[in-house]
């Protein structure tokens, strides 16, 4: 059986797209570097009771003149997670 999702990147207000950490880090080096236990959410029991399941998360930046593409910043905050917004994690940095 496939594990769940456990990152999320936002790329704009209205796409979001729901990772698996071992794919992406296995695939790039930038996500190999910031995908590791030291990086992730520390989730609580509620979360965990509550199905949550993104561990790190990361948003798309405007593009900037020194990154014309934009660049993906990890998101450090005590944030609501997907549909439960009375359940929080703080990021573990």
């Amino acid at each position: 059986m496939d594990s769940p999702p456990d990152v999320q990147i936002m790329l704009s207000s209205n796409l979001t797209l729901n990772l698996h950490a071992n794919t992406l880090a296995r695939c790039s080096g930038f996500f190999k570097e910031h995908l590791t236990e030291r990086h992730a959410a520390k989730l609580n029991n509620k979360a965990k009771k509550g199905g949550v399941r993104i561990r790190w998360m990361f948003e798309l930046e405007k593009p900037t003149d020194e990154h014309p593409m934009g660049f993906l910043k990890k998101v450090v905050s005590i944030l609501p997670i997907q549909r439960f917004s009375s359940v929080y994690y703080k990021d573990a940095l």
